[in-house]
């Protein structure tokens, strides 16, 4: 891991002002605040966000919303700013995750292939998250709400929403990994093998939540981000905008919303809290012999846990 949650929260708060700022600059070019790369800078002009991008030499793919131009190795890019400044947040947070993860690449690479990734998320005949994407964030956003009511809103900035980090939420006294199943089944997928690893100096939880597809009666998962902000509200939580934010930078943003046409039934979360006697403990704290990788993740009877059960309870607001 090559950067923290907290460089990652500071990096999207400087650019929202950087985006602020910019409107009583126009048409100067300046150097993208949390990116500090010369030859990629922003502007604004008469509501119109714009992005210029210097010694390139191919012009990158990008959606139809952006009005573009290729002229001597420079990429100039327009948009309206009210509509899609958020696509832009998201845009610059994807290209400053990819240095700070792979820092020798060629940074105009990633800016293409960055580029390339936003078209995909709106020319994509399908959605722009998979299903499994979906479900996930299901589960990661109903054990933050959780963490919320037990121990309180400033552990809204340990959420990983990019999905980087070890576990899902990462504090300084409690780890808690989210997932999302059926309701019928009795297993979870750990994805590798420490990830319920404990630790001496904090407690880990595991969340799981049971979600449905729907076709009928579901909700669409921006359905279900409204409900969860509205409930967390409607309870005094003062960070919305943070939380917002986070859910913006996992790739829901309103100006693609319409896009999330799935929908799906949430039914109990139920949080366990991991032991150094369960098995999964055992087998993350397991040296694997010489010559031997272990990529796939396993499954978890969640049987084996279940005396660990500290809270079982409905989450999400349900409508009258």
């Amino acid at each position: 891991m090559a950067y923290t949650l907290i460089e990652q929260d500071e990096a999207i708060q400087t650019f929202k002002q950087q985006l602020q700022n910019i409107r009583s600059n126009e048409e100067e070019w300046i150097v993208i605040a949390p990116l500090l790369i010369e030859t990629f800078r922003i502007s604004f002009k008469e509501n119109r966000i714009m992005l210029k991008i210097e010694n390139i030499e191919t012009e990158p793919d990008s959606p139809e919303w952006m009005d573009t131009t290729f002229d001597s190795n420079t990429f100039v890019i327009e948009c309206e700013a009210e509509r899609y400044q958020i696509e832009i947040l998201y845009l610059v947070m994807h290209i400053w995750r990819e240095l700070k993860r792979k820092p020798s690449s060629d940074v105009n690479d990633v800016l293409s292939e960055s580029f390339k990734f936003l078209k995909f998320r709106w020319t994509t005949s399908g959605e722009p998250k998979s299903d499994e994407e979906q479900r996930g964030f299901i589960g990661e956003l109903l054990a933050l709400v959780w963490v919320i009511e037990e121990k309180g809103e400033h552990y809204i900035a340990n959420w990983d929403a990019s999905g980087h980090n070890p576990n899902d939420i990462q504090a300084d006294t409690f780890n808690v990994e989210a997932k999302a199943k059926t309701k019928t089944s009795p297993t979870v997928k750990i994805s590798f093998k420490e990830q319920l690893k404990t630790y001496d100096d904090k407690t880990v939880y595991l969340s799981v939540t049971d979600v449905k597809g729907s076709t009928k009666k579901g909700e669409t998962l921006p359905q279900i981000r409204d409900k969860v902000i509205s409930k967390l509200t409607e309870s005094g939580v003062g960070a919305i905008s943070d939380l917002k934010g986070k859910i913006e930078s996992w790739g829901l943003t309103t100006a693609i919303e319409d896009k999330f046409t799935s929908r799906y039934k949430i039914s109990k979360t139920r949080i366990y809290e991991i032991t150094d006697e369960h098995g999964c403990v055992q087998f993350a704290d397991l040296s694997l012999p010489e010559g031997v990788k272990f990529e796939s993740g396993y499954t978890l009877l969640l049987s084996s846990i279940k005396n660990e059960m500290i809270e079982e309870q409905q989450i999400y607001p349900i409508e009258d």
